[in-house]
């Protein structure tokens, strides 16, 4: 199973209308002057994560970057209707690299808890940490589950993962609900590749651009990954 063959995240525009607080049904247009300023910044910090160059999101987000205590740090996006989390798996407030914002249970907080979690994904996979990933999701996320599996397989193998392993280009409420979330995310992801302990390419990945939306479950203080699917 390769990184592009998991469900990934395609690209798409959404229109809706706005209003914050929980409780409150959400869906929002994804741009705005505010929202534009958050996207370059998560497109900054994301392409210093792997020292590539990331296009500047073109709406609602915040951004993600690595903190001080060796976790990504992030904020930003988007939901639609998430799926109820089972589990019993260590969550984002095991996580002390979590930022404030991304620990609320409002719309901006979805959407930076979501920015962080991207943020972590690409970290996990340069630096080969799956247990960045652990604290942010759900028992009953399979895809979350691909992507911890893969990193241990490389990590396995002594092969490891060059470039980004997403690049958003826009993390926006879809839709907000009390305590469950939908985020929307499109990507436009560069090229990268998977290489031995000898330097050889075990595998090449194509660019990629697409739209997913991850759902999002908010209990004990902190956001979690429940689910993610790819949008046709």
């Amino acid at each position: 199973m390769t990184p592009r063959s998991l469900p990934y995240w395609p690209r798409h525009a959404l229109e809706g209308g706005q209003q914050e607080g929980r409780g409150s049904v959400v869906t929002r247009r994804p741009l705005s002057p505010y929202a534009a300023g958050l996207a370059a910044v998560v497109a900054l910090l994301l392409g210093a994560c792997s020292g590539e160059t990331t296009p500047t999101p073109s709406v609602n987000t915040t951004s993600a970057g690595t903190s001080s205590g060796g976790g990504p740090s992030a904020t930003s996006s988007q939901t639609t209707s998430p799926p109820p989390a089972s589990v019993s798996v260590t969550t984002a407030a095991g996580d002390p690299n979590v930022p404030a914002l991304a620990r609320t249970n409002t719309v901006a907080g979805a959407e930076a808890f979501t920015a962080y979690f991207l943020t972590a994904a690409n970290t996990s996979y340069r630096d080969l940490k799956p247990e960045l990933l652990r604290p942010l999701v759900a028992g009953s996320c399979k895809t979350c589950a691909g992507f911890i599996e893969q990193i241990e397989s490389y990590k396995a193998k002594s092969q490891h993962y060059e470039g980004n392993f997403v690049t958003p280009t826009l993390i926006t409420i879809s839709t907000f609900e009390s305590s469950r979330a939908v985020v929307f995310v499109s990507t436009d992801t560069k090229a990268a590749k998977v290489v031995s302990a000898d330097g050889h390419v075990v595998e090449e990945l194509p660019a990629e651009t697409g739209n997913t939306t991850t759902y999002l479950t908010f209990d004990n203080a902190s956001w979690t990954v429940t689910e993610i699917k790819v949008m046709a």
